[in-house]
This record gives C-alpha cells, structure tokens and sequence, in this order.
C-alpha cells in the first residue's frame, strides 16, 4: 500500500520563495565574509517562510480530511 501526500505552492508563493532566496545571494557585498553573514542572517527568514507554507497546506488537508471523514478514520486520530 502507498499512501501519498502532495503539497503544490502557487506561482505567487514560488516567486516569493525564489526571489527572497536570489536577492540574497545576487546581491553585492563589501567582502565574502558579509555575503556569508548576510546568507546565513536570511537563512532564518527563509525558514519562516517556508514553515508558514507547510502549516498553511497541512492545516488546509486536515480540514478536507476532517469534513470526508468516516467513523474508522476520526478512531484513529484519537489514540
């Protein structure tokens, strides 16, 4: 048995990701040394942003999950 669980961004929500990520790393820097502080600095941000993603779709599924649910699947949740 294979169960799969699939979470697709929107054109928006990957333009975003890819331009955060890109501004960081095109930018100029005085010295590699802040372009690595500056890497690492966005590296929080960047984890933010993708976590809000995650918790955005998981929350979405669980509410799709919760309404199609039978009798069987909420016995399972509840343990």
């Amino acid at each position: 048995m294979i169960v799969k669980h699939s979470i697709e961004s929107t054109t928006d929500e990957s333009d975003a990701m890819y331009s955060m990520v890109t501004g960081i790393c095109l930018a100029e820097y005085p010295t590699v040394e802040a372009q690595t502080a500056a890497i690492i600095f966005a590296k929080d941000s960047f984890k933010v942003a993708l976590d809000t993603l995650i918790d955005r779709a998981f929350r979405t599924g669980q509410k799709i999950g919760k309404s199609k649910a039978d009798k069987t699947d909420t016995m399972m949740y509840k343990a």
